[in-house]
């Protein structure tokens, strides 16, 4: 049983499942002109997300009763385009660092970090602040 595409109403064996707009509702849309359409033609529109702030992707739909063999992988050809057109986004990105004055061969102290490093820094702070509310408090009442 063939789909259609939920933006051009094409029947379609292979389909990508996203979300595309507010309404948070799940559509299935052609894998090509649709698809890039509404995500840049990169999955979870990564780096695009200013562009397409709605958009989420949800994995590949494939009629499993289609005639002969039907494959919902990416050929190899539109593997290679996207990752040159991902290294392309990455090396404007950091001509756009240069621009701001900052080395783009070296990373900001603040990339460099790591998700665990700055989660214990988070903790430390509290801890902190627990420990400093607590004397505050205890001052008041010796007084």
């Amino acid at each position: 049983m063939t789909k259609s595409c939920t933006l051009c109403s094409t029947p379609r064996d292979v389909l990508v499942r996203c979300q595309v707009d507010e309404t948070a509702k799940w559509h299935f849309v052609c894998p090509g002109t649709c698809w890039k359409s509404v995500s840049g033609g990169v999955e979870d529109a990564k780096g695009l997300n200013a562009q397409y702030p709605h958009y989420r992707y949800g994995g590949m739909w494939k009629n499993r009763n289609a005639d002969g063999p039907i494959s919902a992988k990416k050929p190899r050809k539109v593997k290679e385009r996207q990752r040159k057109e991902m290294k392309a986004r990455e090396e404007e990105g950091k001509s756009d660092e240069g621009q701001s004055g900052e080395d783009a061969s070296v990373p900001s102290a603040r990339k460099s970090r790591t998700v665990k490093d700055r989660q214990q820094e988070d903790m430390q702070a509290r801890a902190e602040e627990q420990t400093a509310s607590a004397t505050d408090s205890a001052g008041e009442d010796s007084e």
